[in-house]
């Protein structure tokens, strides 16, 4: 997109896959990755001879067999449907494949009308390599984003059956709403309609106020889909923020900590403070320098951060993660940037902590969570409620002021 290009994103579905998952072909994908002897027999236990019935107030239907499908809620499920996409991107020979159990999506550069015919050959191929499978696809349902579109590119495709691909503004990713605007506004919003759907339903079935009890709602289910990959369509914009920060602010206000013990109501910085609960800016921040400590360990996937290492027994530096150049405002918001501006303000005791010599790779995160957490107790979480400042990642606000970001600790410092 920096480039000018066009990117195309197309979003496959799957009539009822993890339903129609031929067993035969499932197995024989499973032998050729290697999978033998009683690791083998198990599965294959697992997916044949079931049989199922169904109940109709007393009444139970004959017994049938199992011909196909994967047992939905298994945690060996999603595994089984990824080893049955395994092969999906032999057939696309033009453009990247992205699968995560019955999702899956072809990505496309597009300079030139050229391309448009290379996206429709991997359609065909990705048709072909579905017939194979004895799958089907749900031709109705496939959605096509295209981002920085060029008019004079002609991007219409078509399936075999003669069905026109519509292309949306906007669709849901994994859960994430991907707009073609290459923003996160809508995600946003959609997520605080829901969240106050949620608090609505919360405080007219629950008559107490106490603090602990709902806290306990609140992280459960509200904060969960706040959180919820929010390394990813972490806000760019103030007003973005605000709607997020103002959902905790309204709850916390209705609990009992929104006034102390002389009745005297206690603001919104206060109540964080008293419960001992992060602003939701804070929050952000905090789950992108972890996720930014476990690429540089090996535990994530890496999207293309780069690290150096100035020799750390001569330099205060240390370990320090490399902010790539913004050729524009998306990649200036993006976590590729946001992560390592976050990462590089942390201490050098922070950035560098590790692997102690036998303790498990949960434990190694939650002593660097809790080594997190200590930092940031020593940093004032104090969310502005002004609307006089651009960009809350920088540190410093258009007046000169400090914001609430906890890269202004490391400004200041």
């Amino acid at each position: 997109m920096e480039d000018g290009s066009q990117v195309d994103i197309l979003y496959i579905d799957y009539e009822k896959c993890f339903d129609k998952i031929d067993h035969k072909i499932l197995l024989a994908k499973l032998q050729s990755l290697g999978v033998k002897g009683k690791a083998f027999e198990f599965i294959k236990g697992f997916l044949t001879n079931r049989t199922f019935r169904v109940k109709v107030g007393e009444e139970l239907s004959d017994e049938m067999i199992v011909i196909s499908g994967i047992p939905q809620g298994t945690c060996i499920g999603p595994i089984l449907m990824l080893i049955m996409n395994f092969d999906i991107d032999l057939h696309i020979k033009n453009r990247k494949v992205g699968s995560f159990a019955d999702d899956s999506k072809v990505l496309n550069r597009l300079n030139n009308k050229n391309d448009t015919y290379k996206m429709q050959q991997d359609i065909e191929n990705l048709e072909k390599w579905t017939t194979a499978n004895n799958m089907k696809m749900n031709n109705d349902k496939f959605v096509l984003l295209s981002y920085n579109k060029n008019p004079e590119i002609a991007n219409t495709y078509r399936l075999e059956d003669g069905t026109l691909i519509k292309e949306m503004s906007q669709t849901k990713d994994l859960g994430v709403i991907m707009s073609n605007d290459g923003r996160f506004s809508n995600h946003i919003s959609n997520l605080v309609s829901n969240c106050k759907k949620t608090i609505s339903m919360l405080f007219r079935t629950f008559k107490t106020r106490n603090d602990e009890v709902m806290l306990t709602l609140y992280r459960a289910l509200v904060l969960s889909k706040i959180d919820y990959c929010s390394v990813l369509w972490c806000p760019s914009d103030l007003s973005d923020m605000r709607k997020l920060e103002k959902v905790q602010a309204n709850f916390t206000s209705r609990m009992k900590c929104a006034k102390n013990d002389s009745g005297n109501k206690r603001d919104y910085w206060q109540r964080l403070r008293h419960l001992n609960l992060y602003s939701i800016q804070r929050r952000f921040e905090r789950y992108a320098v972890i996720y930014v400590w476990k690429i540089l360990h090996g535990i994530v996937h890496n999207p293309g951060l780069v690290f150096k290492n100035e020799c750390p027994a001569q330099s205060r530096l240390g370990i320090t993660c490399i902010v790539p150049k913004c050729t524009g405002k998306l990649r200036e918001n993006s976590f590729l940037v946001r992560g390592p501006k976050l990462f590089n303000s942390l201490p050098k005791d922070i950035r560098e902590f590790t692997f102690d010599n036998g303790i498990q790779q949960q434990q190694a995160i939650d002593n660097f969570k809790k080594r997190l957490d200590e930092y940031l107790a020593l940093i004032p979480d104090e969310p502005s409620s002004r609307s006089d400042y651009t960009k809350y990642m920088t540190g410093i606000n258009m007046h000169g002021e400090v914001t609430n970001s906890i890269i202004r600790n490391a400004k200041c410092n």
